[in-house]
């Protein structure tokens, strides 16, 4: 049951710090350690309260295994409210890159509206707006990606890659249009002005 609680008290730990300024996806990974750690404790509590059910049922001394199924149980518990509280962080991380955006957003809104267009790349944002092309503030996903044209008739988009694994194609997404349901790829959550999509 230790086990599960340091494991459970990592993950949230983890994520706050990847998702600082001295983060790294690395930190995101261990994530997904801890979660196939909690299926093979969830897959051996199973197994401990099947073996205690047929103990009962055989009339064998079942306290043994009564205190085997209540750890792993204990385990399973402390790990799901680490990954729980860990998604609390993330969402409470994100909505703070959205406010950190703004400076960002208007910089392209008033670039657009004085040149007629919006800027090619990022690049052209400095000097008159940036000493030098923003970064998210985030170690573990550190790039804003700017497209121009935008996706879903926008006229441009921001995007930061924010994969929750290895085999993860998530993504925290601005459109100045806010038309998020037809960004053709996942499933928008709203943050602020921006989505979280998920692939």
């Amino acid at each position: 049951m230790i086990a599960g609680g340091v494991a459970g008290g990592s993950v949230p730990a983890a994520e706050l710090v990847a998702l600082s300024p001295w983060g790294s996806f690395g930190l995101v990974l261990w994530k997904m350690v801890v979660l196939f750690a909690a299926l093979a404790v969830v897959a051996a509590a199973i197994f401990s309260l099947i073996r205690l059910l047929i103990a009962v049922a055989l009339r064998h001394t079942r306290l043994h295994w009564l205190n085997v199924c209540a750890a792993w149980i204990g385990c399973a518990i402390f790990i799901y409210a680490g990954l729980h509280t860990s998604a609390l962080v993330r969402e409470t991380r994100f909505m703070a890159l959205a406010t950190r955006s703004e400076p960002l957003i208007s910089a392209i809104e008033d670039y657009s509206h004085t040149r007629g267009s919006p800027p090619a790349d990022l690049g052209a944002l400095v000097p008159r707006y940036f000493a030098q092309v923003p970064k998210t503030g985030m170690g573990a996903y550190p790039e804003y990606r700017y497209i121009a044209p935008g996706r879903a008739d926008n006229p441009w988009a921001i995007v930061v890659r924010t994969p929750n694994g290895p085999l993860d194609f998530d993504e925290f997404l601005y459109l100045p249009r806010k038309n998020y349901e037809d960004n053709g790829i996942g499933v928008p959550k709203r943050i602020g002005d921006w989505a979280y999509i998920y692939e």
